[in-house]
């Protein structure tokens, strides 16, 4: 089983308007300190749809870290899981807290997702005073 220590908190995560907490749709993964990239069910969004959604739910990340607009080009697929207690080396969700991250293909309740790299999507981008390097 291999893990990436990208992960956010269920308080992060965006349900397409839904309160049911066990039903993924999308979110902002992060590493920690900044969002690195944007996460849509495969089964549930088109790439297409995907793209709409990132411009609607990024639209402030898009100009914060000076993101031009995706294409399909730019999206890959990857695998989440739900963890209902984060693993330990989750450093930005608190101890025991439920989170979803990405995991091996083929792992006990895990699923596909279309994945916007943010990192992919910068365009050249001066920081200002008091700016992050995000």
């Amino acid at each position: 089983m291999s893990y990436r220590l990208y992960n956010f908190s269920m308080k992060e995560i965006f349900y397409g308007g839904r309160k049911n907490m066990s039903k993924f749709d999308y979110g902002d993964f992060g590493d920690g300190d900044c969002d690195t990239e944007f996460v849509a069910h495969a089964k549930k969004y088109t790439k297409e749809e995907v793209i709409k959604l990132f411009v609607i739910q990024d639209e402030w990340n898009m100009e914060r870290y000076g993101l031009r607009k995706p294409t399909v080009a730019d999206i890959r697929e990857d695998t989440v899981r739900y963890y209902p207690i984060a693993p330990e080396f989750y450093f930005n969700v608190e101890k025991g807290e439920p989170t979803y991250g990405f995991t091996t293909k083929g792992e006990r309740g895990s699923f596909p997702v279309w994945v916007i790299d943010f990192d992919n999507l910068k365009v050249k981008h001066i920081l200002t005073k008091g700016e992050t390097k995000c």
